[in-house]
């Protein structure tokens, strides 16, 4: 529905807003955790911030998310957007997952430019959303142009021209060849 596309868009893009708030609120405690959450940088696990700080930057972006007064599910599904554990039957879940999953492609896309990996990890992400892999492909084909206008906006560099095809051509393959096809 468009609700649950705009909650998905606007949990996406708040998700790590923690990250930022905890950088600022706590330079010396959490600026080596900031310092990693860079294009290419080491991740973050939810435990290292536990066991540093007592909390996680996805328990801060859901308390952002809760001050700011938007909806209980979004703020749910932001807190729980890292973890493995989540009930992904509940709505909150489903909109988790959707985060999760769109960070590991949105980190793929951005940073490795190995087709055969990006294509591993998209259709694994595809099979955990139950999604038709055929979706992913018809949206890679249409975004690229899209993401190098955004990134150019924004002065930020992404993967040089094409990677996006490559990797719809090799998930094109993938779904030629299943036994479904």
């Amino acid at each position: 529905s468009p609700r649950q596309r705009d909650e998905a868009f606007l949990c996406g893009l708040l998700a790590d807003i923690g990250v930022t708030t905890l950088a600022e609120a706590l330079p010396e405690a959490y600026g080596p955790f900031a310092a990693r959450y860079t294009p290419h940088g080491t991740s973050i696990s939810e435990s290292e911030e536990q066991a540093a700080l007592g909390t996680s930057h996805a328990e801060v972006s859901a308390a952002v998310l809760y001050e700011w007064s938007l909806p209980e599910t979004m703020c749910q599904a932001v807190r729980a957007s890292h973890d493995d554990a989540a009930n992904f039957e509940e709505e909150a879940g489903q909109l988790a997952l959707i985060v999760n999953v769109s960070d590991r492609i949105a980190k793929l896309l951005c940073e490795i430019p190995d087709v055969a990996v990006s294509r591993d990890v998209c259709v694994e992400a595809m099979r955990l959303l139950n999604v038709d892999l055929a979706v992913l492909v018809k949206i890679l084909g249409e975004v690229e142009s899209d993401v190098e206008e955004l990134a150019s906006i924004l002065g930020i560099s992404v993967i040089a021209g094409s990677v996006y095809t490559k990797i719809a051509e090799s998930m094109r393959d993938v779904l030629a060849s299943s036994p479904a096809a």
